[in-house]
């Protein structure tokens, strides 16, 4: 048994109620075997005499005897005389044997006597030599524990020093333990121990053999908690490798390392935080990767409305409004509303507005929902009216320039239509009506192929009689 490294004296006062004595003692020591020790005692009384000491041994509180009656202890051990107020035992070349329990008897001049029932645990150490490995065959990378006696001395701390193949390895003042933490193939070799002034009591050797580890294998990863992960939780990822020596662990999502050590964790895990993280564990005798996906939940966020088509929508179009969102899991419940109303007017991802004004839609997961910016859709009849009145006009306007040539052609008089055509032409007219036909074929298709009721070509005239013309003055 390895007694705590700072197991000292343990001291009780012990109050006798009424009339009679307080006694100081220790509860529990630890001796080392061959040295000579000191049991203390002390006592006071106000009241009473204490006439003598006597100490009592035995292995359990049932079984006590008195030591100077007991062969065992003949020559080894001396009592302090007890009128000073000093009941302790002095104990020399302690053996093994010696430890148990150790009690005093004060006897009074009342004939009354006073004892410490629970005794003093005495236990005594040598520097016997204890390994513990962490498996039979030690490997790289194990641990392996040495303790060098059973527990540390009270009354004088020493200094455990500590030799590997004969030669000094270190030195611990009070601490019986060295410990190998992760070993290397140099740490096999024979190891020993003794205590500073107690040469004599070396231990035996122990011989530590290490063996060569290997490279990572059986990788393992795992989230906590398990299950859905919304965005605003904790999540610790865990990755476990099997490695001599222990494999060093790294965290690398999408080519970066984002955390060493074999626990990673994320507080108020975000979007952002989703992806295949690679565990990867490697030694000097190689490595491995683990993956393992990170997929976070959130509500919708970042809805938008398009429509299509987009700009000022002539009476008798149709327009689409398309909702879309940003959420995990998809949306798949859209509500559509008209400003300051309260009830939905439809419903769908894609949603066609019957009459104008702002409209939003609202997109809804499990995780929560989220409404978009108003779009303003506008129906307009104007640019029909413009147009026809456009076409109108313009037609107006034609109709005009051609009455006004008509009414200018009507006005020459025959002299300049004489002048104008030439004395070939100067022939006498049959009737009035034939003064509209001064004109030329040619010429007048020229002049009225703008009007929408001229159908021939110009290529037709050239068949139409010639007129006759004659001077209507004589």
């Amino acid at each position: 048994m390895v007694c705590p490294a700072l197991l000292l004296q343990s001291f009780i006062w012990i109050s006798l109620m009424g009339k009679g004595v307080q006694y100081y003692v220790v509860s529990r020591m630890c001796v080392i075997r061959q040295s000579t020790v000191l049991i203390p005692c002390k006592h006071t009384s106000r009241y009473e005499q204490v006439r003598t000491a006597e100490w009592l041994f035995g292995k359990s509180p049932e079984q006590m005897v008195s030591v100077s009656q007991d062969p065992a202890f003949e020559g080894r051990v001396e009592f302090v005389q007890s009128d000073t107020g000093n009941c302790s035992l002095v104990l020399r070349d302690v053996r093994k044997s010696d430890a148990g329990i150790f009690r005093f008897v004060l006897s009074t001049s009342s004939e009354r006597d006073w004892t410490n029932n629970q005794g003093i645990q005495v236990e005594v150490t040598d520097a016997e030599l204890e390994v513990q490995t962490e498996s039979d065959v030690v490997m790289e990378g194990d641990w392996i524990l040495f303790v060098c006696g059973s527990c540390i001395p009270s009354m004088t701390v020493p200094t455990y020093i500590w030799r590997k193949d004969g030669r000094l390895h270190s030195q611990h003042h009070g601490n019986n333990i060295l410990f190998l933490d992760s070993v290397e193939l140099e740490n096999g070799g024979r190891y020993s121990c003794t205590l500073s002034g107690h040469g004599e009591l070396n231990s035996m050797s122990a011989e530590i053999t290490v063996r060569p580890g290997y490279a990572p294998k059986s990788i393992s990863t795992s989230i906590s908690p398990s299950g859905e992960i919304v965005e605003g939780d904790s999540v610790t990822l865990s990755c476990n490798s099997d490695a001599k020596p222990p494999a060093g662990i790294r965290w690398i999502k999408e080519g970066t390392l984002v955390e060493s050590g074999r626990i990673y964790s994320i507080s108020n895990i975000s979007s952002d935080h989703s992806g295949e993280y690679k565990c990867r564990s490697r030694n000097k005798y190689g490595e491995k990767d683990s993956a393992v996906l990170l997929n976070v939940m959130y509500a919708p966020r970042d809805v938008a409305v398009t429509a299509n088509p987009s700009g000022e929508i002539v009476e008798g179009d149709s327009v689409t409004l398309i909702c879309s969102s940003d959420s995990n899991p998809p949306a798949l419940i859209f509500s559509w509303f008209k400003e300051n109303q309260i009830s939905a007017v439809g419903s769908g991802q894609s949603f066609s507005p019957l009459q104008g004004g702002p409209f939003y839609c609202e997109a809804q997961n499990k995780y929560g929902s989220e409404r978009s910016a108003s779009v303003s859709v506008t129906r307009s009849s104007s640019l029909i009216t413009v147009g026809i009145t456009a076409a109108v006009v313009l037609t107006s306007v034609i109709l005009m320039v051609l009455i006004g040539l008509l009414i200018r052609r009507k006005r020459v008089t025959p002299s300049e239509e004489q002048n104008h055509r030439g004395p070939q032409h100067n022939k006498t007219l049959e009737s009035p009506e034939d003064a509209y036909m001064t004109l030329d074929p040619k010429s007048r298709c020229s002049e009225y192929d703008t009007l929408d009721n001229m159908k021939r070509s110009c290529e037709d005239t050239d068949d139409l009689e010639a007129p006759t013309y004659e001077d209507i003055n004589n």
